[in-house]
C-alpha cells in the first residue's frame, strides 16, 4: 500500500482532506485502487478546469510542486501519449 510522507493513500496519493471533503471519498477506502484513481482524475480534472491550466494544476495537485516535477510528469505523459498512438520509440524518453 502507497503511503507518503503526509500519510496520502493510494496510487494517487490522496489526502484525506482533498478524499473526503472535495471527492466525497470513505477513507478507509482510499486504499482502492479504482477509488484512488477515480478520485485522482477527478481531482486532477477540477484543477484543470479552475485554472485553466494543465501544468498549473499538476502543481497544484502536488501541492504547490516546483516546475522540474510539472516538467518529469508531462515528459511522461508525452511518452506515453506517443506510445499509446504507435510511436514505441518515444518510450524511452520517460523512463
Amino acid at each position: 500500500k502507497a503511503v507518503g510522507q503526509s500519510l496520502e493513500r493510494g496510487l494517487m496519493q490522496l489526502t484525506r482532506r482533498t478524499a473526503t471533503r472535495e471527492l466525497g471519498v470513505v477513507w478507509e477506502q482510499a486504499f482502492n485502487i479504482h477509488t484512488n484513481v477515480d478520485a485522482g482524475a477527478r481531482y486532477l480534472m477540477t484543477l484543470v478546469e479552475r485554472t485553466q491550466s494543465v501544468k498549473k494544476a499538476l502543481r497544484l495537485y502536488n501541492g504547490g510542486g516546483d516546475e522540474e516535477y510539472v516538467t518529469r510528469v508531462m515528459r511522461r505523459y508525452q511518452s506515453i501519449d506517443s506510445a499509446l498512438r504507435g510511436d514505441v520509440g518515444a518510450c524511452k524518453v520517460a523512463f
